[in-house]
């Protein structure tokens, strides 16, 4: 009655059982009797209702866990992170410390290796410079030595000027040529031909030839004998220029050798600028060659004018051809405009011949100014050509220019400077170069400056 009961009241968690109970076998094969969730379908869902929350509450538990474990985790994360940049901070700024130190390294090895380059082209450069110069002397020499052979060995026949005798106390020149000393008067050169100028010179310019040959390469000291011709001949020169003027014209006007007519181009700008290049001036010697040409232009410039103004000044009836005027109504102005004209000459003179003086004995080196003087044969040497295309390679003004504005310069001072700058010179300084505006900044009438002159008004002359 109980199980009948149980079984009424719940039907559900039973299954019809077979009628023949007795046949066991088929009631346990039977599939539903191992059914559970069949049999037991509330406590199942039950059951997995609890899995679920426990589930739930452990995801939750571990969800929480996680969220607050990776705070610590990313604190650590980031210190790790943080202490690596700094590695890597310190090792790139020490990668670029040692880069750069390997970079001024380099830098400094190459301009050691640049500096070591550029003083042997400098090296080569002089000395091929001094072959070039070597070689196109020795062709000089040579046509000299082609020349006519009794210039270079009978003095007696070639200049009879020489066989004049002095007379006590007159001013001479020694000639030492041939092996020989001769003395020449200022007299005998104011009448010495155009024919014995140019054997006299001649002669001189090929023993300066064969000296500077033989001297190639050697110190200063050694060209004594270079010095002595190098004197001579300018005072030959310079006795020619002021006593001689005709046959100074007709020498630079004909060749020395044939006194054939001088082609004018012969010595032009090509000329002389290539002497330049050979001469190798020094920046010092250019801006004091400079200066003397701005000195000498200028000054001589202003003399012109004041000339022309003097003689503007000559009564117009001492030009008439109506009527003679009487000797006495002009005989003191004239004589006034006379004097005043020689005395302006002179000075024109002086002032062209100290600039030569000091260019060739003072600025120039003896081996420099013998140089010019045999690349420059069979012609007479132009020193103020060879000026002027110095001042063209150093784009300085032209004498146009220089001649614009002379009236608004002051060389006073400039011409004090240029005489005692004169008279400082000696045979002993001839070899070497004297500064001129370096002296001349340091006297007490120097004007200190190497770029010109100082502009003032020009009142006298």
């Amino acid at each position: 009655m109980q199980l009948a009961a149980i079984v009424e009241q719940a039907p559900s968690l039973t299954k019809p059982i077979p009628e023949p109970l007795d046949d066991l076998d088929s009631l346990l094969a039977s599939p539903s009797m191992w059914d559970m969730d069949a049999m037991l379908p509330d406590q199942v869902e039950k059951s997995s209702d609890r899995s679920e929350t426990r589930a739930q509450t452990a995801l939750a538990s571990g969800e929480s866990n996680a969220l607050a474990a990776p705070n610590e985790k990313q604190v650590a994360r980031q210190h790790r992170v943080g202490a690596g940049e700094d590695r890597k901070l310190a090792t790139s700024r020490e990668v670029q410390k040692r880069f750069r130190q390997r970079q001024k390294a380099r830098k400094a090895s190459i301009e050691a290796e640049l500096d070591a380059t550029k003083a042997e082209l400098h090296e080569l450069r002089f000395r091929q410079q001094q072959l070039e110069s070597r070689n196109v002397l020795l062709e000089r020499v040579a046509e000299i030595n082609n020349a006519d052979t009794d210039i270079l060995s009978d003095q007696g026949l070639v200049c009879p000027s020489l066989a004049r005798k002095a007379i006590s106390g007159e001013p001479v020149l020694i000639i030492t040529l041939w092996d020989q000393h001769h003395s020449m008067t200022v007299d005998a050169v104011s009448q010495m031909s155009t024919k014995e100028f140019s054997h006299l010179w001649t002669a001189y310019v090929h023993n300066m030839g064969r000296l500077l040959l033989d001297n190639s390469g050697r110190g200063t000291d050694t060209e004594q004998p270079l010095i002595q011709m190098l004197t001579e001949a300018a005072c030959l020169h310079c006795c020619i220029s002021a006593y001689n003027v005709d046959t100074l014209k007709a020498a630079l006007a004909s060749r020395l050798d044939t006194g054939m007519p001088l082609d004018r181009h012969q010595l032009g700008h090509a000329f002389y600028s290539q002497f330049l290049v050979m001469a190798d001036l020094s920046e010092q010697q250019i801006a004091d060659l400079l200066h003397l040409r701005r000195m000498c232009i200028t000054r001589r410039a202003q003399l012109v004018n004041c000339r022309k103004a003097k003689l503007s000044q000559i009564p117009a009836e001492c030009f008439s051809d109506i009527r003679m005027p009487h000797p006495a109504e002009n005989v003191v102005k004239l004589q006034s405009i006379g004097a005043f004209v020689r005395a302006n000459g002179s000075e024109d003179f002086r002032v062209w011949s100290a600039t030569m003086c000091a260019c060739l004995r003072g600025v120039l080196t003896g081996r420099q100014h013998a140089m010019a003087l045999v690349h420059a044969y069979p012609s007479l040497l132009r020193i103020d050509d060879m000026l002027d295309s110095l001042a063209v390679q150093q784009s300085e003004p032209s004498q146009l220019q220089l001649l614009a504005v002379a009236h608004t310069v002051d060389t006073a001072p400039h011409c004090k400077d240029l005489y005692a700058y004169i008279d400082s010179l000696s045979e002993a300084s001839i070899p070497h170069y004297v500064p001129f505006l370096r002296r001349a900044s340091s006297g007490s009438s120097g004007t200190g400056s190497s770029d010109g002159f100082v502009l003032a008004a020009c009142s006298d002359c």
